[in-house]
């Protein structure tokens, strides 16, 4: 048994496993509260939560919807096929210089 098991994952690292994602009732009014405020135009969302409550595979999961190549969430509203995910992940460093960091790689 490996003792040193941790549900965190570093979503700028490496690609989640969602075969066993489900969609709670929670998770759906998660999705539909981004893409009702999509539609209000805001593009900016912060996604906050205790350790371990699976927030980096939401995010996953929402990538993977948006992108087309799987349903996650039942879609009442669609949202652009050309939409554009930056994952950032916390660090101790500069805001600005971590987020230029993704941006021009």
């Amino acid at each position: 048994m490996n003792s040193n098991f941790s549900p965190s994952v570093n979503i700028a690292l490496r690609p989640i496993d969602l075969s066993d994602y489900f969609i709670t009732s929670n998770v759906q009014a998660v999705f539909d509260a981004i893409a009702s405020n999509y539609r209000s135009g805001i593009r900016s969302i912060n996604l906050i939560g205790a350790y371990g409550t699976g927030k980096s595979s939401f995010l996953s999961a929402f990538e993977q919807h948006v992108a087309g190549n799987r349903v996650f969430f039942e879609s009442t509203t669609l949202l652009p096929a050309n939409f554009e995910i930056i994952k950032i992940v916390g660090d101790y460093d500069s805001f600005i210089d971590s987020l230029g960091m993704v941006v021009n790689p």
